[in-house]
């Protein structure tokens, strides 16, 4: 391995090569916690003779695990090591793997989605003939998770919400929900974690096993751990395991998703040996970020005093909007973008545009569109999530598991086999009675399936279970061939017809590259069916932000919570108002909400590695009237009192331009075109390529060339 003390600064060396039993890292936005966690575990296996597979890092994504454990290959110039590099969830569901038995499920239990949920409440409310007219199903799932984190069982709910009508519906639904699970060997997110901890504590000897293998444990962004994985993490490190955890207090934004900042704050407290380290020199923001980031945070209190700096110099001034409404702050903020991008050494993907809610993004698209520009918007329908992909992943799962009833219906339903809603209920109400799998009802009565069902209704459901039957013994008989099985599958009984049918050639160009991601994750020595199956229902939206998007020329966009841990050269960070940004909603909900809203906007803030574009704007809204933001006061405040170089934005008056109506221009890009009409040096033109169409352009920008 390389000398450390050449490549690492003073502080990144003490935490990489300490030798304290529990070592919690203080990581600045920026200062290089991936590196510092790469080369610890380099350490401890190189220079301390670690046994690999006696190291456990925690991660927050898939993504973030591939990433360290190829960089741990690389440091040490390795092939594989057998480490384990995981998120919880993933961790555990090794774990339950191995261990299902112990709570009576199968090896190959399926993994659910929050879409999945939804579904089956739905189906729940349904049945039970519930009044759902003031029931919403988010709202009950909030309140299954939020039981169950708590420990709080069904039966349990059902007894003190007696007297509370929609309370004691929420714990009807909770109880059916459950039992669904427990029938169907499926589990949830919260399950993953909750069940190894009820195996853990129920079975010390099985404890004890996991425990064995183990000798440190590193838990990366352990600023986002909620009360169960702590306790998880206590469990696996026991009395005799070393424990690092790395994180920043400054960046805790997922409280509302369980995550509790107290937990690194007070860790010195739980671990009274432990060692603290903070690590404070940035190495991705200009000074002038960074002099914001650190007067923005010093407002709050319940955090771990830091100052993050840097050798840079002070780079450009940060920029502060207040536009007069909506469409002129996007207004703004394109301009910029215009006038930044040169297609040569500043393209459109170095810009990202942040928000709070995805609900904001509708006068930039406008905005965008009317210029030309292309754009992704990030967050949205993810790609395991989508409808073909979801169909791909219920084959596995109902031909890996075969009583896997909600993979099953969705085939059913979903495939093209002329299914209605009527039949699907039939089918478990028969199911149901028989006191069977809707597999095995099937199967069961496959020569006499028209005693059940219409003639043509039959047919395809025999041919369903035919077919099913088939993949199943392919898989079992050959599963590291399972991609090569599932796209011939696809092609041979009409799904792909049915896409092509439908015209639905982008589906199909996602069933091919889920297809590929299959091949590539079995071409790995020990890597299974089942793991494949499991780890893409564990896959997080930041997993899915991949690293061959980020090198198409389109400006990003999206919410600050998906921003987190990213980076970019030019950031604006759109729609600074107050009741938005900070969140009213967060506000009211939380005792710790306003700093939980400011240390979001000290997430968006050091996003940034060039520039950063502030901007808010007046006017009115369904809230009445708009108002700047209070984090923008606070940062105005403290540039006069220590003099941080910002500027406040201001209108630039567009130049006049001799274009007029039925001129004709060339653009750099779209070509050539007519005007329709200009307007105070705007110009509306329609472009003789179709695929441009019409577009309001600024009349002077540099790309824009009247034809004589």
């Amino acid at each position: 391995m390389e000398d450390l003390k050449k490549i690492l600064n003073e502080r990144q060396y003490a935490a990489v090569t300490s030798t304290s039993k529990y070592l919690r890292i203080i990581a600045g936005a920026g200062s290089g916690k991936t590196r510092v966690l790469t080369y610890r575990i380099a350490y401890l296996i190189d220079n301390l003779g670690y046994y690999p597979s006696s190291i456990l890092a925690i991660t927050f994504t898939n993504k973030a695990a591939d990433e360290i454990r190829n960089r741990v290959e690389k440091t040490l110039n390795m092939g594989h090591l057998h480490m384990s590099v995981a998120t919880f969830h993933s961790y555990c569901a090794r774990i339950l793997r191995e261990e299902c038995k112990l709570l009576n499920y199968p090896s190959s239990f399926s993994i659910i989605d929050e879409d999945d949920q939804k579904k089956i409440v739905k189906d729940i409310i349904k049945e039970k003939e519930i009044e759902a007219k003031d029931l919403k199903i988010s709202t009950c799932l909030d309140y299954i998770a939020n039981k169950k984190n708590q420990w709080i069982t069904p039966e349990v709910e059902l007894k003190t919400t007696k007297g509370n009508f929609f309370k004691h519906q929420e714990a009807i639904i909770y109880g059916a929900y459950e039992d669904y699970l427990q029938k169907n060997h499926m589990l949830d997110f919260d399950d993953l974690i909750l069940k190894t901890i009820k195996i853990f504590t129920e079975n010390p000897h099985v404890l004890e096993k996991w425990q064995n293998r183990l000798r440190h444990i590193l838990v990366d962004e352990f600023q986002d751990v909620d009360n169960n994985q702590f306790k998880l993490l206590c469990q696996l490190a026991g009395d005799d395991n070393e424990i690092t955890v790395v994180g920043d207090p400054d960046q805790t934004i997922y409280t509302w998703r369980g995550a509790n900042i107290q937990i690194i704050l007070n860790f010195n407290k739980n671990f009274p040996d432990c060692e603290s380290i903070a690590l404070e020199e940035n190495y991705r923001s200009s000074g002038n970020i960074l002099n914001v980031a650190n007067q923005l945070i010093s407002h709050n209190h319940n955090r771990v005093k830091k100052n993050l700096f840097t050798k840079a110099d002070l780079g450009c001034d940060i920029s502060i909007y207040v536009a007069d409404n909506e469409i002129k702050e996007a207004e703004y903020v394109v301009n910029n973008i215009l006038d930044l991008y040169d297609g040569q050494n500043i393209f459109y993907k170095d810009f990202a545009i942040l928000y709070r809610a995805n609900s904001q993004s509708a006068p930039i698209e406008q905005i965008l569109m009317n210029r030309g520009i292309k754009y992704k918007i990030y967050g949205g329908i993810r790609f395991y999530r989508r409808m073909e992909i979801k169909d791909c992943i219920a084959y596995l799962k109902f031909a890996t598991n075969l009583s896997d009833d909600f993979s099953a219906l969705r085939l059913i339903e979903n495939t093209g086999r002329g299914i209605g809603k009527t039949t699907l209920d039939k089918i478990k109400a028969n199911a149901q009675t028989e006191n069977v799998s809707i597999y095995e009802h099937l199967k069961n009565n496959l020569d006499n399936l028209k005693d059940f069902y219409m003639g043509k209704q039959s047919a395809s459901l025999r041919s369903f279970i035919i077919q099913i039957q088939e993949l199943h013994d392919k898989f079992l008989f050959e599963p590291k061939k399972a991609n090569v099985i599932l796209d011939d599958h696809l092609h041979k009984y009409g799904y792909f017809d049915m896409l092509i049918a439908n015209e639905m050639d982008d589906k199909i160009d996602n069933v091919h590259k889920f297809i590929e991601q299959m091949r590539d994750f079995l071409m790995k020595d020990d890597a299974t069916l089942d793991e494949f199956v499991q780890n893409v229902s564990l896959m997080s939206s930041q997993d899915e932000i991949n690293d061959q998007q980020a090198t198409d020329d389109y400006v990003k966009l999206m919410t600050v919570h998906t921003a987190k841990g990213l980076e970019f050269d030019n950031v604006f960070v759109y729609g600074l108002v107050e009741s938005i940004f900070p969140s009213s909603r967060t506000i009211m909900e939380s005792i710790d909400g306003i700093e939980e809203e400011r240390r979001l906007f000290y997430v968006a803030i050091t996003r940034a590695r060039k520039r950063l574009f502030l901007s808010t704007s007046g006017g009115y809204s369904y809230m009445g009237l708009r108002q700047p933001s209070r984090f923008l006061k606070e940062i105005k405040f403290k540039a006069q009192e220590e003099n941080i170089a910002i500027k406040k934005g201001q209108d630039k008056p567009l130049l006049p331009t001799n274009i007029r109506a039925g001129s004709l221009i060339k653009h750099d890009i779209f070509g050539e075109g007519i005007v329709l009409n200009e307007h105070d040096g705007l110009i509306d033109v329609v472009f003789k390529d179709p695929k441009f169409g019409r577009k309001t352009l600024v009349a002077s920008h540099k790309f824009v060339h009247l034809i004589k």
